[in-house]
């Protein structure tokens, strides 16, 4: 610190009056400690000055650290120069200085002086870096709450982005398995479309083996008749000739009716046949009659079924 450079200063230098007595020091010394006792220098309630003298401020600023070095440095030499050698005995007299040496107390004071403003520099470059710490901190504190803000808005859009994906992915699954009840649903429709145009034509192959049989079994009748009538006639032939041989009218009446007789027992098995016949072609009609029935409540119900609609099957 300066204050104690000037007190070794004032100590150490010989030329001065007096050669600085124990009181006048001890009252330098209560004069400093009051001078360090006082106020420093508040800052005023004036607007803080602009960024652009902080550069002219560290200037003084080192300026006046050049100064003190350059001080120092000074000081030393005078104390190097004062200081006799090791081998000389003789005393030799102190080299005046160029400058004008000052009193201890008016020393005391430009030191006091330069420390004051020394302070008041230091003073006020810490509240020049303070204000510029205060403004980088609020940048900082606002750049800070952006990038928090952002975060914000990012989370907010990708959960909004998520709902919007599940949102998509159960429609999607909603329509795939709408689709996939369709296709099943038509396929069971099939199916028993299937199933049912089976058992018609199973049932229209027996309808139409037995008319194949109630026709052969028609035509086998119809065949004995004939044959029995061919035989019957060839027999009465035979009898007439006989008879007209014999001349037995009775025998020829007994013959006639017997033909008679084989002319009506034909006939009533040609009506039997013609029954049977009528009765098969009645039941194939009544057998298309259903089969058609069945095809139109069966068409009626696929249509339900393709537009969504559950319908009891019939049957």
């Amino acid at each position: 610190m300066p204050a104690p450079d000037a007190l070794r200063c004032v100590a150490a230098d010989p030329g001065s009056p007096g050669k600085a007595p124990v009181v006048q020091v001890a009252a330098d010394t209560a004069a400093i400690g009051d001078a360090r006792s006082l106020p420093a220098d508040e800052p005023s309630g004036e607007a803080p000055p602009p960024k652009q003298q902080s550069c002219s401020v560290k200037e003084e600023g080192c300026k006046q650290q050049q100064q003190q070095q350059q001080q120092q440095q000074q000081q030393q030499q005078q104390q190097q120069q004062q200081q006799p050698g090791p081998r000389s005995n003789c005393r030799r007299k102190p080299k005046m200085s160029a400058e004008p040496q000052l009193e201890p107390r008016a020393a005391v004071i430009q030191a006091l002086g330069r420390e004051e403003r020394a302070a008041a520099d230091a003073e006020r470059q810490r509240q020049l870096r303070l204000r510029e710490l205060q403004a980088q901190l609020a940048a900082g504190q606002a750049a800070l709450a952006g990038a928090h803000y952002q975060a914000v808005l990012a989370r907010r859009r990708w959960r909004k982005v998520g709902r919007e994906v599940r949102a998509f992915g159960v429609l999607r699954n909603a329509r795939e398995r709408a689709l996939l009840e369709r296709c099943l649903r038509a396929v069971w429709a099939w199916a028993a479309a299937g199933a049912l145009r089976r058992h018609h034509l199973c049932a229209r192959s027996v309808t139409v083996l037995r008319e194949a049989a109630a026709g052969a079994k028609h035509r086998r009748r119809e065949a004995t008749a004939v044959r029995k009538a061919s035989l019957s006639r060839r027999a009465l032939r035979a009898w007439r000739c006989c008879a007209e041989q014999l001349a037995n009218e009775r025998l020829l009446q007994q013959l006639r009716a017997q033909h008679v007789a084989d002319a009506r027992l034909a006939r009533a098995l040609g009506g039997r046949a013609l029954s049977a016949w009528r009765d098969a072609a009645r039941l194939q009609r009544a057998a298309r009659a259903e089969a058609a029935r069945h095809d139109e409540a069966w068409g009626r119900v696929a249509g339900a079924q393709d537009m969504g609609w559950r319908v009891r099957t019939p049957g």
